[in-house]
């Protein structure tokens, strides 16, 4: 946003600049075709640029351009082979060489990263909006995967020496909400939100009248402590965003404070001695404002300050760990049959905003061409793996075998897992009885002597509905 700012304002000072030869590899080089640009030397330039920042408000940031290096001879990579033959060839500048496909690989890719969101590793990710369906999927706890592309330029040795390498990419972010949606989302799984929500079937989300008596100390009582030390680690380290008065203020989440009625800091108005006030009171005095959830716990940023949850927001940032069910969920989100892993690049290939190549600017400016039609190679097929049971018994890729059929071939296992001493079958099951139950694990004793699994007999439990008139407090069949 900043080099596009400061871009702006310099070809508006000098018209004659043909602003898609110029290009950003989104850092601190800008490379430039057939012009140099005007009052820019060694020496260099310092202007003063004013933009918005992380938190959306506009900031003064002091810009220093300056012409360093030489310029580059892009006929070095005609033909290409000589990239393959340096070794051979002392007279070949092998910086020169990767300088060059640094060069094409900016040019190739300044269009979508100046409409891209996030940025990571040449993986391109762009604000999934409601129309992009299949770009987003909520994974619980306030987390959500997005679907960008990869994108990198290659140096081949072959008939298609300059190959474009196009991928489908996930990855997981916060998903962009109030801190209030999110708490909606992370107590669901609490102590008291399990206990609540246990019965339910497909609730994606907590009530938030629910949320904020979980989290009233009054209420929740002994539980209390309990759903504080579980949203911690659910909302620690997270990067929010707080608007009181027409004022945004980026912060990060250290931890939990107090209730804003109970947390209590030193504030002096202008004129006045130096006080001890609650939170609460502070917004009241200060801005006019009477907090709607006082009972709720106030966050505790960077700075040590304590800011009432109803005043921010979760940012949309990249998230390196998850959960195991979210691994999983995304693991199925992600996955596609080889027609719609095509049909997905292609869509990529032929968006404005991605990698559409003939509709690109820039790369018509630099001269560049990029085929339509995807690369087709023939696969290699590997051959299928030998499965070795033990010394006397194989199986090779020419012996089929029915998949998810359990075939008695009365043959052990080459190292035979133990199998615990003690385990049960729990029936949850309205329809089948505790001889079904038997009869299950009548087969399964079979099956694992075979393989020479010792299985001992399991405990079995059976569910059962607690009625009020019953003597009984419990009804478990063992």
């Amino acid at each position: 946003a900043l080099y596009q700012c400061w871009l702006s304002q310099y070809c508006c000072k000098y018209p004659e600049i043909y602003q898609p030869k110029i290009v950003f590899d989104n850092r601190k080089i800008i490379f430039t075709l057939d012009q140099q640009l005007p009052n820019i030397d060694e020496t260099g330039i310092t202007e003063i640029i004013t933009a918005l920042n992380r938190v959306n408000c506009l900031e003064d940031y002091e810009i220093c351009v300056k012409r360093v290096g030489d310029p580059i001879d892009l006929s070095l990579l005609n033909p290409l082979r000589t990239f393959h033959q340096m070794e051979n060839d002392s007279n070949i500048n092998f910086n020169y060489i990767q300088k060059i496909k640094q060069i094409f690989s900016i040019v190739l890719h300044e269009n979508c990263s100046s409409h891209a969101t996030y940025i990571y590793n040449r993986s391109f990710f762009t604000q999934p909006t409601l129309e992009n369906e299949h770009g987003y999927w909520d994974l619980g706890l306030g987390k959500a995967s997005w679907r960008g592309f990869y994108s990198c330029l290659v140096l081949a040795n072959g008939t298609h020496q300059l190959l474009m390498n196009l991928d489908v990419s996930h990855a997981v972010f916060q998903k962009e909400q109030s801190f209030l949606d999110f708490l909606c989302d992370v107590m669901l799984h609490s102590p008291l939100g399990k206990r609540h929500y246990s019965r339910g079937r497909n609730v994606n989300k907590a009530k938030f009248e629910d949320v904020v008596r979980f989290l009233n100390q009054n209420i929740s009582r002994n539980n209390y402590s309990g759903e504080i030390d579980f949203l911690r680690p659910n909302c620690q380290h997270l990067h929010v965003r707080s608007h009181v008065a027409n004022k945004t203020i980026g912060y990060k989440i250290v931890g939990l404070a107090k209730a804003a009625l109970e947390q209590t800091f030193l504030w002096r108005r202008p004129g006045e001695k130096e006080r001890l006030i609650t939170v609460e009171n502070y917004y009241k005095e200060h801005y006019g404002i009477q907090l709607k959830y006082p009972t709720l716990p106030t966050l505790k940023m960077q700075n040590e300050s304590c800011v009432p949850m109803e005043f921010v927001d979760v940012k949309p940032v990249k998230v390196k760990k998850i959960t195991d069910e979210q691994r999983a969920l995304l693991c199925l989100k992600s996955s596609m049959d080889p027609r719609q892993y095509v049909q997905t690049i292609t869509a990529i290939r032929q968006n404005p905003e991605q990698q559409c190549f003939d509709q690109d600017p820039f790369i018509r400016a630099w001269n560049l061409n990029v085929d339509v039609k995807m690369l087709e190679i023939k696969a290699h097929i590997l051959p299928a793996p030998e499965i070795v049971y033990n010394p006397n018994f194989r199986v090779r890729g020419g012996q089929q075998r029915s998949p998810g059929v359990w075939t008695n071939t009365n043959t052990e296992f080459f190292r035979p897992t133990k199998f615990p001493t003690v385990w049960a079958l729990i029936n949850l099951s309205s329809s089948m009885s505790e001889d079904s139950c038997k009869i299950f694990f009548k087969e399964l004793y079979e099956v694992a002597s075979d393989r020479g699994i010792d299985c001992p007999p399991p405990v079995i439990y059976q569910e059962f509905r607690y009625q009020s008139n019953s003597d009984s407090a419990t009804q478990i069949i063992a």
